[in-house]
């Protein structure tokens, strides 16, 4: 599993995420851009996936499915009208090596605007920040009690606190 954090601040979106990635009771530990849990599109939008790796191949293998409206930019009402369609479709029927549903859970930004598109396709507009992934639940505390701290370190603490608490959350961590 993993942890992607997003925080919106000064009209711009920084991700930070840890480089673990587990199968079952392995770990394993990666710091090159083949592993990185977020993708830099083309049209600059970023997506961070957390879920199964066979359906964020897939996914990114048709990356031309993210798109921004008529006006250049990333709105809800596009991301529920064009995009989650395609994902729907692309998706469909995955299962992981157990036979379940195999999914995803997606945070995507473009210049100053982040949305996360749970795994049951809902999506849901982030006003400060977001989270995904099996240590998403320790993050809140560093995330918002150290608002003061520049944004790099507060995605440091946040990080290392899903760290300690999450078996399949991992370091190094990725800004």
């Amino acid at each position: 599993m993993s942890v992607i954090i997003a925080i919106k601040e000064r009209g711009a979106v920084y991700f930070g995420m840890d480089t673990q990635t587990t199968n079952g009771m392995y770990r394993y530990h990666y710091l090159n851009e083949t592993a990185y849990k977020v993708a830099r599109m083309p049209n600059g939008i970023l997506i961070g996936f957390s879920g199964h790796v066979k359906v964020r191949q897939k996914v990114l293998a048709h990356g031309e499915i993210f798109t921004l409206n008529e006006e250049g930019r990333l709105s809800k009402a596009h991301i529920v009208r064009e995009i989650v369609p395609k994902l729907a479709r692309l998706t469909a029927g995955e299962v992981d090596s157990a036979g379940k549903v195999a999914s995803i859970e997606i945070l995507l930004a473009h210049q100053d605007a982040l949305y996360n598109i749970t795994a049951r396709l809902d999506v849901i507009k982030l006003n400060e920040s977001g989270k995904i992934g099996a240590g998403e639940a320790y993050t809140d505390y560093p995330l918002y009690a150290g608002r003061a701290l520049p944004v790099r370190e507060r995605l440091l603490k946040a990080l290392a606190v899903s760290a300690r608490y999450e078996r399949t959350v991992g370091a190094p961590f990725v800004f």
